[in-house]
């Protein structure tokens, strides 16, 4: 017996942008496991865009918060990339 959809895509992308791309947060919100969650990303090009957009922008809310907090201690922080 084939599954039946609980959720459109758009609805775990929607959770997942919400949640940063934290897939328990979103699967929390959505209601479902977080195997779920990973499920519709593989089976949709955009769940997993969203994953992966909302995990940058995560990203670099992070590194503006220690670039930051460099700044107001004094501290010269220099970036490496890898």
């Amino acid at each position: 017996m084939p599954r039946t959809r609980e959720y459109s895509a758009k609805e775990v992308a929607d959770a997942l942008r919400e949640a940063n791309g934290v897939v328990r947060q979103a699967a929390t919100k959505l209601g479902c496991t977080p195997k779920t969650v990973y499920r519709y990303a593989d089976e949709y090009v955009t769940v997993e865009q969203a994953m992966q957009e909302a995990r940058q922008d995560l990203a670099g809310k992070i590194l503006a918060v220690i670039l930051e907090r460099c700044s107001e201690a004094g501290m010269e922080c220099e970036l490496i990339s890898s």
